[in-house]
């Protein structure tokens, strides 16, 4: 059989975690960029039997990279793109989330220029009068999120965009945020479940963030149930970021391609080794 890992960055952390464990487990996978591939790779007879898919929506700039995942050269795909297609960035995963009724935080999503007269916007204004979050669709681990107390400055920010011909943003309220939760799931079972507390709740993960794993009678009631209703997402690996605030729990990010570098160092558990596992 023969396997292969997609992703556009082979030494990341995840990476290199995930060929040194298929490494102990005997396994041999070819590692692949999509965004490096030619045409001429798929008049060839070799056929994969299984792929682990970590390739993100950040790292596609090209509608090209679409067609190249629906290859049959794949085989049985991991992590599929079927499910990451429709929640590629978070303005179709606000979209999903709503038509599935998860808590999602309000969204305002435009394109084109704009003023602070929009009627549009009036409304969203009105129902979230307190503060505003910018996040660039492809954004990631933190970056590419501004925090706005003053319209003026909002707006001229997305102005500014504008002109650039940058429209791949959305806007969401800034709430009052008292903890943050990730749930990382594997074949949709709950697998860790991480808290950090409200004093760095602007401060992502990947920037330092503590956290700490909760178990069992830990966790609240009505972050339990939540937890059950989004394991119908079915993926197979992924993180979701969830928000608990002044006006309720919310889920605020469907990370389908997640680092695992601080899921590992807070529960002490392998994940890397339990993913190859699930695949192989």
């Amino acid at each position: 059989m023969s396997f292969c890992y997609l992703t556009a960055h082979r030494e990341s952390h995840a990476s290199k975690r995930i060929m040194s464990e298929a490494q102990k487990m005997g396994l041999k996978l070819d590692i692949l960029n999509p965004l490096h591939l030619r045409l001429n790779t798929f008049s060839q007879p070799q056929k994969y039997s299984k792929t682990l898919n970590r390739f993100s929506a950040v790292d596609a700039h090209d509608p090209y990279i679409f067609t190249v995942m629906e290859s049959p050269l794949w085989g049985e795909q991991f992590n599929s793109w079927e499910v990451r297609s429709k929640l590629w960035d978070k303005s179709r995963q606000t979209l999903w989330m709503n038509k599935v009724n998860w808590p999602t935080t309000p969204i305002f999503a435009f394109r084109g220029p704009i003023t602070v007269e929009d009627e549009s916007w009036r409304e969203f204004k009105k129902l979230n009068p307190q503060g505003w979050v910018l996040k660039v669709n492809r954004g990631q681990k933190g970056i590419g999120i501004h925090f706005f107390k003053e319209e003026d400055s909002l707006f001229a920010w997305l102005e500014t965009l504008w002109r650039l011909g940058d429209q791949d943003f959305i806007i969401q309220p800034e709430l009052s945020v008292m903890r943050e939760y990730r749930v990382t799931y594997l074949q949709s079972k709950p697998w860790a479940i991480l808290e950090r507390s409200a004093d760095s709740a602007k401060k992502n993960f990947a920037q330092g963030g503590e956290a700490r794993e909760l178990k069992g009678s830990e966790c609240p009631k009505n972050l339990s149930g939540l937890i059950e209703k989004m394991a119908e997402l079915k993926a197979h690996h992924t993180s979701i970021d969830l928000l608990e605030t002044d006006k309720g729990l919310f889920v605020s990010d469907i990370n389908l391609v997640p680092g695992f570098e601080q899921l590992e160092n807070v529960t002490g558990r392998n994940f890397a080794s339990d993913l190859l596992k699930v695949i192989f």
